[in-house]
């Protein structure tokens, strides 16, 4: 019922989320890591969401998470919203105003990494990502990497920023 601030990920890789989580329109702050003490691990609100079953997708809904993330050079995977996602998710009517500082691949807006149906909708990513990757980032203003056919971004909106400071960069 309140808006709070975490410095770590919901969950393990062996703990999916994989219910419906409906943040009431309230904001989660993200405090990941500091530019001297970069955070070791993957970063956003749920580390891993997954389906419970081909019918029922992991939902995040009604969610504003704003904050700042710094990682360390071996981090993949960073987010606002999910770091890795697999069998299926959807993700609405929320909000991601972060920015994510990295120095490795697959940092998105919304989502790190995605592997099964993705959908967004009436979302808005604000997020700017910051780079220092040589050659292929792979960051995205909603999903960073994505693995599968089925993707859905409707009624969204990115605002954000995309920006490297590497020499040799695409």
């Amino acid at each position: 019922g309140n808006d709070i601030q975490i410095s770590r990920a919901a969950g393990l890789d062996q703990h999916d989320f994989t219910g419906t989580f409906d943040g009431q329109g309230n904001t989660i702050k993200l405090a990941f890591g500091t530019s001297q003490n970069r955070y070791t691990d993957h970063a956003a609100v749920f580390r891993n969401t997954e389906w419970a079953s081909s019918e029922q997708y992991a939902k995040i809904q009604n969610l504003n998470v704003n904050g700042t993330i710094y990682t360390a050079s071996n981090v993949i995977y960073d987010a606002g919203l999910v770091a890795k996602a697999f069998g299926g998710l959807e993700i609405s009517n929320c909000t991601s105003d972060v920015i994510i500082n990295t120095s490795n691949q697959f940092a998105g807006g919304f989502v790190g990494y995605n592997q099964g149906k993705l959908d967004i909708v009436n979302c808005r990513s604000n997020a700017t990502i910051y780079s220092t990757v040589n050659g292929d980032g792979t960051h995205g203003g909603f999903v960073g990497n994505h693995h599968s056919d089925e993707l859905t971004i409707e009624g969204c909106v990115f605002t954000g920023k995309l920006l490297t400071t590497a020499t040799n960069s695409t």
